[in-house]
């Protein structure tokens, strides 16, 4: 699909550059995915980048399963954490796709940051170089 998302995605809750920023200090630790395509990225501090994991493919349960794999980590198996996912701006049906996902997946606190590191930037917020995040790690405890 090419063109500006809806205002709201099913099961998840919109949210704007100033919320996401408040997030980031909450001592419930939420977590930001980063959904955007691509070989170079930069992007809200403490974010993970997922590459692909927006990416609506019906026929690929293996994408799927790695995400929810990737997720569960970054969660702590918490599936009542706060995720935030997003992508670059609200013409990008990544982060929609990858809100929608991890409702499917079970978890209970999903936001939309809709307008993304473009919405970030805009709020004269920084961005930060970040590498692709598959790499499943060991939570910390």
């Amino acid at each position: 699909m090419v063109g500006e998302t809806p205002p709201s995605v099913p099961f998840a809750t919109v949210i704007g550059a100033d919320e996401v920023a408040k997030l980031q200090s909450d001592p419930r630790r939420p977590v930001f995915i980063d959904v955007a395509s691509g070989d170079r990225r930069t992007t809200v501090p403490g974010a993970t980048w997922l590459p692909g994991a927006g990416i609506c493919d019906r026929d690929s349960p293996r994408m799927q399963a790695r995400f929810e794999e990737r997720v569960a980590a970054l969660t702590e198996n918490d599936k009542s954490r706060p995720v935030v996912v997003f992508c670059p701006n609200r013409n990008c049906w990544l982060s929609y796709n990858g809100a929608i996902r991890l409702a499917q997946a079970g978890y209970t606190d999903v936001r939309w940051f809709r307008d993304g590191t473009d919405g970030w930037r805009s709020s004269g917020r920084p961005l930060v170089r970040v590498e692709p995040g598959w790499t499943t790690v060991q939570a910390s405890r």
